[in-house]
């Protein structure tokens, strides 16, 4: 309502939204840990990759729709292995994002994190659109972990026997449906690319009947979804 937001206000909050997007590659870069191919929201205070903070930093990079304003903090070439994954931050100053999402794929991360396992399937396959990283060319050791990325995320979806009383909260669900949906985007539409499946990923990275039971998954979160939509107006209808 115009009375609530008065347009110096408004005017006040978009200058403040352009200073951010004018720092965000220093800002960023603030919380990158080389050593570790990190972003941590405490730098120095893990020994570890911290999964879900480089998650959120990689998605930040690429939601902003014009990714060249990182360009000069950021290696945005994920096909090149000699000019990203293998370069020294210390030398190039820029942020590799090849070797950040492998160190992410072999990070320690729990299959069994609800909320971990379906953020860093959608990262990864969101920042891979094209496939240069998750190829036929991955070693067992990156099919392996995609392959247990896809599963869990499989797994937990929600099950239409638990009606109203899923063990999901709606920003897991957002989550699992986020990366179903990424998944079934990218899948080829013909069958011309021999050993290549679901998401576009080669078959060694893919669980058994994947492509049949995203399908289902998805229903199922489209039920639930409509059916806590229909349960809300009916609330509001009764007053």
């Amino acid at each position: 309502h115009p009375d609530h937001y008065p347009f110096d206000e408004i005017k006040a909050v978009e200058s403040r939204l352009e200073n951010i997007e004018r720092e965000a590659p220093n800002l960023l870069s603030r919380f990158y840990e080389p050593h570790l191919k990190s972003f941590s929201m405490r730098p120095g205070s893990v020994q570890e990759i911290s999964v879900t903070s480089t998650c959120f930093a990689l998605k930040t990079i690429f939601a902003t729709g014009d990714c060249s304003i990182f360009s000069n903090a950021v290696d945005l070439n994920v096909r090149s292995q000699q000019l990203n994954e293998l370069c020294d931050f210390e030398t190039t100053s820029k942020i590799p994002i090849r070797g950040v999402v492998k160190a992410l794929l072999r990070a320690r991360w729990r299959e069994e994190d609800l909320f971990q396992a379906p953020l860093l399937l959608s990262t990864v396959l969101q920042i891979d659109s094209d496939r240069s990283i998750l190829n036929s060319d991955m070693d067992e050791e990156l099919c392996h972990r995609v392959k247990t990325l896809i599963a869990a995320t499989l797994e937990n979806r929600p099950k239409r026997r638990s009606g109203i009383s899923q063990s999901l909260s709606d920003y897991i669900l957002y989550l699992i449906t986020d990366s179903l949906v990424t998944l079934l985007e990218s899948t080829p539409e013909n069958d011309e690319m021999e050993g290549i499946g679901l998401g576009g990923l080669p078959d060694s990275a893919l669980p058994d009947g994947a492509a049949s039971t995203t399908l289902l998954a998805l229903t199922r979160c489209v039920e639930v979804s409509y059916n806590e939509l229909c349960r809300q107006l009916a609330f509001r209808g009764a007053g």
